[in-house]
């Protein structure tokens, strides 16, 4: 073999090996890019069929030395065939690999979409039972409004179930802006949040268009005796509330100019007294009545712990529980005309 053959067979192998090279390198680049989570198996086939291929360019290297240009063209067609087999295989290989990794994340799109499928069921049924629970809600909230309604028409607007605290007893004197009226057994509650009732009876006097009154035990009446000792308390100790209280009306009204009329209902049996205690609070915007029950069983069922109701006129509806309360202490008043106190005796 001639240099000239032997140079060109040199070419021949150099060039087949550069191309070999670069295409090996580029197509594991490619790949490598593609999927870079499965680049180190794809690497491996690569590198694999780089060294085969540098293993046939040194074999042809060796044969050109030897043989003549025929053998050697005759070894690289047999070479790029056995080159074309061992790229196939390894690129069988790695189609493989991306077909057990692409059916992996089928199956595990597979689960997620059934996982989210089971989800989006379960949603749907809350959803429903929501929508469920809402109607049902909508009819109670229906019916609880068609029910207060009914109770609006016949007055009440509020009850509270807690005890009244003195914080209570200084809110209800501070709503009184003119007409006042009292039914109850002493009014020492009214008259101990002194500051609060001075000027709930300052604003009643100037703005009412009546005498503020309020209708009392009378310190007489045998009821008392029945009274006190139900409350835990002597006779004489009520009795001086009711006068300690009596006190501090008399005082506004000599010294304070504020119209207060006080009238006695006597009771010889507890159960001959109103079972009512009852004041009226009048603003400018509204008129309310404060209702309570009486009840004397012991300092374990004071009358501060007892309910409270409230109750209000309503235009047009004379069934009004309102106008029922209003008339009792109307009655009452009049039926104790004759009862009426000298405020000057609770001075001296």
């Amino acid at each position: 073999m001639d240099d000239f053959d032997w140079i060109h067979a040199h070419l021949n192998g150099i060039i087949g090996y550069v191309w070999t090279l670069i295409g090996g390198s580029v197509t594991g680049y490619v790949f490598k890019r593609y999927k870079e989570k499965y680049s180190r198996t794809t690497d491996n086939h690569w590198r694999s069929l780089r060294t085969w291929s540098i293993v046939f360019w040194i074999c042809l290297l060796i044969l050109s030395y030897f043989y003549n240009t025929s053998l050697v063209s005759y070894l690289q067609m047999g070479g790029v065939i056995f080159y074309i087999y061992v790229f196939f295989y390894h690129f069988n290989k790695i189609k493989q690999v991306y077909e057990t990794q692409f059916q992996n994340i089928r199956q595990k799109n597979q689960k997620i979409y059934d996982r989210t499928e089971r989800v989006e069921r379960e949603c749907r049924l809350k959803i429903d039972q929501i929508i469920q629970d809402r109607k049902q809600l909508e009819v109670k909230i229906r019916e609880l409004t068609e029910e207060q309604d009914s109770y609006k028409q016949l007055g009440f607007v509020s009850i509270k179930t807690k005890a009244k605290t003195e914080t209570d007893y200084q809110d209800d004197l501070n709503r009184v802006e003119s007409d006042f009226k009292f039914l109850g057994v002493g009014g020492d509650k009214l008259t101990s949040q002194i500051e609060h009732f001075e000027k709930a009876m300052c604003r009643a006097s100037k703005y009412g268009y009546h005498p503020i009154r309020f209708l009392l035990c009378h310190s007489d009446s045998g009821a008392l005796k029945d009274i006190a000792a139900k409350k835990g308390e002597t006779e004489e100790a009520l009795s001086n509330k009711i006068r300690g209280s009596l006190r501090k009306m008399a005082y506004l009204k000599q010294y304070r100019s504020i119209n207060i009329q006080v009238r006695f209902y006597k009771a010889n049996e507890e159960y001959e007294s109103p079972i009512f205690r009852l004041m009226f609070l009048n603003n400018s915007t509204s008129k309310s009545c404060l209702v309570n029950y009486r009840y004397f069983g012991g300092r374990d069922h004071r009358g501060e712990e007892l309910p409270q109701l409230e109750v209000v006129p309503v235009d047009g509806q004379m069934g009004s529980f309102y106008w029922a309360f209003d008339e009792m202490f109307n009655r009452l008043w009049e039926e104790n005309e004759n009862n009426e106190w000298d405020h000057e005796e609770f001075l001296r």
